[in-house]
């Protein structure tokens, strides 16, 4: 699950309100002023898959001319209970959540974790739940990663079981990528273990 950032730019009441309220909150607070957001936003574009801006109408023309990344939510003058505005702030959540989900990049696929597919310049393939986790967590290890560390994470299995199960889904997946994609190198393995080159 991805951190989730709130920065309320130049809504200092609001942000007082709010933060009494954090510990009912699942979101982090910032408080930003009108005149500091540029280098704000200089030092915080990593966060970009997980930050809200909540800004004030009156600076609306101004915030829409920055390049911002995230969702941007604009407060207007027409009072609004705290319980709407946060469920519009988990609504913003949820759709950068849902767009970071199908614009995943592994290597020059496409990871759609929303539809299950990964796709290229050319095809598809449709993979299960296992094929996308296990893609995944290749994908963000940085070591070779062995048949029973696969079996733990991805299976909650213990450790004393046979590793076919992980092996044999392997071996399908490596075999949808060679007849779909014409790729006999997407998942590697050696002595380490398997992995995803990045």
């Amino acid at each position: 699950m991805l951190k989730k950032n709130l920065y309320l730019v130049d809504l200092q009441n609001l942000y007082k309100i709010l933060k009494e309220l954090k510990e009912y909150l699942d979101f982090n607070l910032t408080y930003v002023s009108n005149s500091d957001l540029i280098d704000q936003l200089k030092k915080n574009q990593m966060d970009i898959k997980s930050t809200v801006y909540l800004v004030s109408d009156q600076f609306q023309k101004e915030f829409q001319k920055l390049e911002i990344f995230g969702q941007t939510l604009f407060l207007t003058k027409d009072l609004m209970s705290i319980k709407v505005l946060i469920e519009k702030i988990n609504i913003s959540f949820l759709k950068l959540n849902y767009n970071f989900q199908s614009n995943i990049i592994i290597k020059n696929y496409k990871l759609n974790i929303n539809s299950k597919l990964i796709i290229n310049d050319k095809s598809s393939i449709k993979l299960t739940e296992k094929e996308v986790k296990m893609i995944l967590y290749l994908f963000n290890s940085d070591k070779p990663v062995f048949a029973k560390e696969l079996q733990k994470k991805i299976w909650n299995q213990k450790e004393n079981l046979e590793t076919h199960t992980v092996e044999t889904h392997i071996y399908r997946l490596r075999k949808k990528f060679l007849d779909v994609f014409k790729d006999v190198n997407f998942i590697i393995s050696d002595k380490l273990g398997y992995f995803i080159e990045r």
